[in-house]
C-alpha cells in the first residue's frame, strides 16, 4: 500500500483510437461544448464537433473556410447562421430586430459553394436559437422557407432550430432535427419523432457535479435501448472547458474537470459509458481515466487543473469502472479494469487516500467492465470471452455468476423505477436486459 498523495508526472495527452473494442449497433451521439472565447477550435481536444457563427466569425465565403480550417480535421462543423436574420449591421450579440427569409437568403447565398465544398465536415447548419425567448426571433414560416432553402442548396446537411420548450419544435415541421435548451432529459424530445439536439446543461448555471453525473448515467442508460429516436448530439453551453481560468467560465473546478473527462471519453474511446467519477461527502472528488499510452491515471481535487494527471499502475484499452462505499471509517472508492491481457483487476482507495494496489480477479473480458452501488451491494458486470454476460457482487458471491446472453457490447447496469438491470447490446442488433427481482435475476428480455 502506499498513498497517493505524491509528486506528480508529466502524461502527455494526445487522441487515440480504442482497438478490439465490443461493437455496438447504433452509433452514439456526437459531444461538444457552445461558448467560452469562441474560438473556432476551441475545447477540440474535448469534443467531437466545434461551433463557428456568423458574425462572430464569419460573414462571407473566405472566413466561413478559414474557420473550418481552424477546426482540428477530426471533428466536425456545426454553422450557426442566426445573425443572418438581423435587419441591421450583423454583430455577434443575438438580438433584433429580425428581417425575413429574404433578408436570410440574402446573407446565405454566398456562403453556398463553401458549405457544399465542407459538406462531409458539417455537422448540421443551426439556423436560429430559441426564437421562443425575450430577444424574439423571426416568424415560424420565414424560418420554415429558410429550412426548404437549404435543403435544395446543400442537400443532405441537416437543417434544425433550437428552442427554449421542447414542443415548439414541432412549429418547424420540416427540419431533419429537433433541438431544446431544456435537453437535460431525452424525453424532453424524444416523443417528437425526430433526431434529437440535447443542449444537456438545462439551462443551469453552475450546476452541481453530482447532479450532471447522474443526469449523464440517465443518458447512456437511453443508449442501451432497442432503436430509441436518435439523439444526434450532445452540446454544452455557455463556459469555455479548456479556457477554465477565463472570463466565460462560471463552473466550479470540479464541474470543469468532469466535464472534461466525460469529452475525453467520448472522444478517446468513440462510445459512451458511466463516468469514472468518485465524488465524497467531504467534498474532495476523484476522475480516471485511460491515458494515449493504455496507463490509467487521475485526477482530483489537488492535481487539476493546475497540475497533469497522475498514474496508478497497471494498463487497459479502455476507461476504469468505479464506485463508492460509505464505511465507519469514510468513503472507500472501488476501480475495475479489464486488463490488456483480458484478465479483470481490481484496487482500492480507502478513505485517507492510501492506495491498495490491482489484484486480479477470476475470468476473463474483452470489453470494458461496469460497477454499480445498489441498495448497499456493489454490482459488478463483464462481458465474459464467450459473450455471456457474468455479474458479481462484492463480499457476497464467490465468483462470478453467469447470466448467459450473446452479447456484443459491454455490460451496462440501469435503474429503471428502482430497479436493477444490466443490458447489452446482442448479436441480433438489439439490446436485452435482465432484472433483479431481490432473489435472482428474471430472463433476458428486449430493453424498451
Amino acid at each position: 500500500m502506499s498513498s497517493l498523495r505524491l509528486p506528480l508526472v508529466t502524461v502527455l495527452l494526445v487522441m487515440f483510437v480504442i482497438a478490439g473494442q465490443a461493437t455496438a449497433s447504433h452509433p452514439p451521439y456526437e459531444y461538444g461544448f457552445l461558448g467560452g472565447d469562441f474560438s473556432p477550435d476551441e475545447d477540440s481536444f474535448l469534443s467531437t464537433w466545434n461551433d463557428i457563427h456568423f458574425a462572430c466569425h464569419f460573414t462571407d465565403a473566405e472566413n466561413l473556410q478559414a474557420a473550418i480550417d481552424e477546426i482540428d480535421p477530426e471533428n466536425q462543423v456545426l454553422v450557426d447562421l442566426g445573425r443572418a436574420w438581423q435587419a441591421r449591421v450583423p454583430s455577434c450579440d443575438l438580438a433584433g430586430p429580425w428581417g425575413d427569409v429574404g433578408l436570410f437568403i440574402s446573407r446565405v447565398e454566398s456562403l453556398l459553394s463553401t458549405l457544399k465544398a465542407n459538406q462531409e465536415r458539417l455537422l448540421a447548419l443551426w439556423i436560429f436559437d430559441e426564437p421562443d425567448i425575450d430577444h424574439g426571433g423571426p416568424t415560424d414560416t420565414d424560418l420554415q422557407a429558410a429550412v426548404d432553402y437549404l435543403h435544395e442548396q446543400v442537400p443532405g446537411v441537416p437543417v434544425f432550430v433550437n428552442w427554449f420548450t421542447p414542443e415548439n419544435n414541432a412549429r418547424i415541421p420540416h427540419a431533419d432535427w429537433y433541438a431544446t435548451t431544456q435537453g437535460g432529459d431525452p424525453s424532453a424530445l424524444s416523443g417528437l419523432g425526430k433526431p434529437m439536439f440535447l443542449w444537456w446543461f438545462n439551462n443551469d448555471a453552475d450546476p452541481d457535479p453530482t447532479v450532471i453525473n447522474r443526469r449523464w448515467q440517465n443518458l447512456v442508460g437511453y443508449y442501451y435501448k432497442t432503436n430509441p429516436p436518435v439523439i444526434t448530439s450532445l452540446g454544452w453551453c455557455c463556459d469555455s472547458i479548456e479556457n477554465f481560468a477565463g472570463p466565460y467560465n462560471d463552473n466550479s473546478t470540479e464541474l470543469d474537470a468532469l466535464l472534461a473527462n466525460l469529452g475525453q471519453l467520448r472522444r478517446d474511446t468513440g462510445t459512451v459509458f458511466r463516468a469514472p467519477y468518485a465524488h465524497r461527502r467531504d467534498g474532495s472528488w476523484y476522475l480516471f481515466r485511460r491515458e494515449p499510452d493504455s496507463t490509467l491515471s487521475y485526477t482530483d481535487d489537488v492535481t487539476f487543473p493546475d497540475y497533469n494527471p497522475f498514474p496508478i499502475g497497471g494498463s487497459s484499452p479502455f476507461y476504469p469502472a468505479i464506485s463508492m462505499r460509505l464505511g465507519v471509517e469514510g468513503t472507500w472508492i472501488r476501480i475495475l479494469r479489464a486488463g490488456e491481457d483480458n484478465g479483470i483487476y481490481l484496487a482500492w482507495i480507502m478513505p485517507d487516500d492510501t492506495w491498495i494496489d490491482w489484484v486480479m480477479l477470476p475470468r476473463q473480458t474483452d470489453a470494458k467492465p461496469d460497477m454499480l452501488r445498489f441498495r448497499a451491494v456493489t454490482w459488478q458486470a463483464i462481458r465474459g470471452m464467450d459473450g455471456a454476460v457474468y455479474v458479481l457482487r462484492a463480499n457476497l458471491d464467490a465468483d462470478w455468476v453467469s447470466l448467459g446472453g450473446e452479447a456484443t457490447s459491454a455490460p451496462f447496469f440501469k435503474m429503471v423505477e428502482d430497479r436493477l438491470r444490466v443490458a447489452v447490446f446482442w448479436s441480433d442488433g438489439q439490446v436485452y436486459s435482465r432484472e433483479w427481482n431481490g432473489v435472482e435475476w428474471d430472463p433476458w428480455v428486449i430493453e424498451p
